[in-house]
């Protein structure tokens, strides 16, 4: 009596299975190199940028309240992975970016552009926090900054 392991349709099958099993692992491995982001093959980017520092942003309006930084277009979009990468979707504009500090002119500039968001305010207040490595094994504050932007 033969084998049924052996049959020659056994055999096909398991061929067919072998080739679809290393067709899928090279396309895994290639993929992503040739064609970039194409899901669900990625180059898994999260944190390839290694971004040393952060900033927060607090923004009041002449009255001292809080303005939305979403608005301002200061909301952070990062979430591990480099901005436009391996998230399937277009992140908002925003002045925020991982890994670097506007500077005093930036900041004030971007605001201004953004002044159709606060009509009814003279002047923005913000509050930059820079977060970064405080030694080796702390994070925190390491620099600070306090602008005054008025309507020109």
């Amino acid at each position: 009596m033969p084998d049924a392991g052996t049959s020659p349709m056994n055999s096909r099958m398991r061929r067919q299975e072998t080739v679809f099993i290393v067709g899928f692992i090279v396309i895994n491995l290639i993929g992503p190199i040739v064609l970039g982001e194409r899901f669900p093959f990625t180059i898994s980017p999260m944190f390839c940028d290694e971004p040393a520092c952060y900033c927060e942003y607090f923004v009041t309006d002449a009255n001292g309240r809080e303005i939305d930084l979403a608005s301002l277009k200061l909301q952070r979009v990062y979430d591990g992975n480099p901005v436009g990468l391996g998230v399937g979707i277009q992140p908002a504009e925003t002045l925020d970016r991982f890994g670097q500090v506007p500077t005093e002119q930036e900041l004030s500039r971007h605001l201004l552009e953004q002044i159709d968001v606060w009509p009814d305010t003279p002047y923005l207040r913000i509050e930059m926090t820079v977060v970064g490595a405080l030694d080796e094994n702390r994070v925190g504050p390491v620099e600070r900054l306090a602008l005054k932007v008025e309507r020109p």
